[in-house]
């Protein structure tokens, strides 16, 4: 890896020279991905983005499946906001009650059916549950670009076939027809073993099943099932890695403004502790242990945090995205068009971007059902995320989960450590866990190996996180073209590490 040069006001020692570089710089996509004003979950622009994708990707010459699906909008907003105004309205009828305790139960049973919702977005959706704030917000049509070279004697490049909703086969999608150079005509030119994967499920849209790819959804008859121990020997099984990096972008308002955006972590956990506390203290009204004055105030306070989601909501719009996560998209074709002139040996290489980030993860739960994703796949899987590496530090995460942390697979993390320790001290460090979570918390939380790799500003915060100014003057151009040529130095140990390992079977 070449030494940081000086220059450029990221935040870390600086950017990368890459004056011999095998890795394209990434900047001409970024530049062309911005062109559009955003690309929010489940709306047209996030449409087109995908199309911009696939037509990138078709021409430089990978298989490509768009892969629909339904996903929730202002999951962060209206989920939490209606559940707020509900427990404000039961915790207020609570307090004023003075007729018999047992109908205090009764609402104390109401409002913890109303809290169901975000405890299971929070905790148990990730791991594959349905319970989750889906079930209360509007829903919209999103997709995931799915890439991936052709196979000797397979479709050529352009064909796809896929699948969603647990291996459910699909017919094939049209092939991509439009050049790279012509995007859609209303954008300008834009030491720990691995585990074997598990998918789990997701609230996706099922479409209909035909032969052809009920084949492609089957693993090989010689693949191991998990649990089942070593593969068979042979010949040295390929590690499979799937590189993702969403495309839509965050619906920015007064929750994200830079004022605001330091006390939001305090604001979410005193709002959702209101919002407990409010079935809570119904249960200890109706037995004798509190009064109506607790039961108020935590009414109030769940009202005051509605009250904030709601009218940030109203007032916000999408922002362009830049960061967030154009510069991980930007970084992963560069990635692909590397990997195209001269795949690594020993991977089989899976390219993914995916939508609805922003809303929950959704684009991720949904490719952990397509049938090109390597569930079982003998020497392995590896999930690499590339999410908001435009500026800053760059790290690599351990963990990540809001209430209950989700660690990410040791030996990915053990690979990335060894590379930090060869590259320039502080280059690249571990990081700490971000506010809210990125799409490969699904994956670890679902058994599937994985890690993220994302970039910081000053005081460990992202720059210009979910707010208007993320835009293409804030993102540092030789920062980002780094970031691309580290992760190939990291995808070429991961593939070192698995030949050794394979070696050893």
């Amino acid at each position: 890896m070449r030494a940081p040069r000086a220059g450029g006001d990221s935040g870390q020692p600086g950017p990368w020279d890459r004056g011999h570089s095998d890795v394209p710089d990434p900047w001409d996509d970024l530049v062309a991905l911005c062109r559009l004003p955003h690309r929010g979950t489940a709306t047209a622009e996030e449409g087109r983005a995908a199309r911009w994708l696939a037509a990138r990707l078709a021409e430089m010459g990978y298989q490509v499946d768009v892969q629909p699906f339904t996903a929730p909008r202002h999951t962060l907003y209206l989920g939490p906001g209606f559940i707020g105004v509900a427990l404000a309205a039961l915790g207020i009828g609570g307090a004023r009650w003075q007729g018999p305790a047992w109908a205090l139960g009764l609402l104390a049973a109401a409002a913890a059916l109303v809290l169901l919702p975000l405890l299971g977005e929070l905790v148990l959706w990730p791991r594959g549950s349905r319970l989750s704030l889906a079930l209360l917000v509007p829903r919209g049509a999103s997709q995931n670009v799915v890439a991936r070279l052709p196979r000797r004697g397979g479709p050529a490049a352009g064909a796809a076939r896929g699948a969603v909703g647990g291996g459910a086969p699909h017919p094939a999608p049209r092939p991509v027809r439009e050049p790279a150079a012509r995007p859609p005509a209303d954008v300008a030119d834009p030491s720990a073993s691995r585990p074997p994967a598990a998918a789990g499920g997701s609230d996706v849209t099922r479409r209909p099943a035909d032969a052809a790819g009920a084949a492609a959804a089957r693993p090989p008859a010689d693949a191991v099932e998990p649990g089942a121990g070593r593969p068979p020997a042979g010949p040295p099984w390929p590690l499979h890695v799937v590189v993702t990096a969403h495309y839509d972008t965050q619906w920015g308002s007064w929750l994200f403004a830079p004022r605001v955006l330091p006390g939001l972590q305090a604001f979410f956990v005193v709002g959702y502790a209101a919002f407990l506390a409010v079935p809570l203290l119904l249960v200890a009204r109706a037995v004798g242990l509190a009064g109506s004055t607790p039961l108020a105030v935590a009414a109030a306070a769940s009202a005051a945090v509605a009250a904030f989601l709601l009218i940030s909501w109203l007032g916000g719009r999408p922002v362009n995205g830049a960061n967030d996560n154009g510069s991980g998209v930007a970084v992963a074709l560069a990635l692909a068009r590397r990997w195209a002139r001269q795949p690594l040996p020993g991977i089989e290489l899976l390219l993914a971007f995916t939508g609805a980030e922003e809303t929950g993860m959704r684009g991720m739960a949904a490719l952990l059902e397509h049938p090109w994703f390597p569930r079982t796949a003998p020497g392995g899987v590896a999930v690499v995320n590339v999410d908001n590496v435009g500026a800053g530090r760059l790290h690599y995460l351990t963990a990540e989960g809001m209430l209950l942390p989700v660690r990410y697979d040791p030996w990915l993390v053990a690979q990335a450590r060894r590379l930090a320790e060869e590259l320039p001290p502080g280059l690249l460090t571990p990081g700490p866990r971000p506010l809210l979570p990125t799409d490969a918390l699904v994956a670890a939380a679902r058994g599937i190996p994985a890690i993220t790799f994302l970039a910081t500003g000053p005081g460990g915060r992202i720059p210009h996180y979910h707010w208007h100014t993320d835009r293409l003057e804030h993102v540092d151009r030789g920062h980002l073209a780094g970031v691309a040529d580290l992760l190939w130095q990291y995808l070429a140990q991961l593939a070192t590490a698995a030949d050794r390992a394979a070696g050893r079977r």
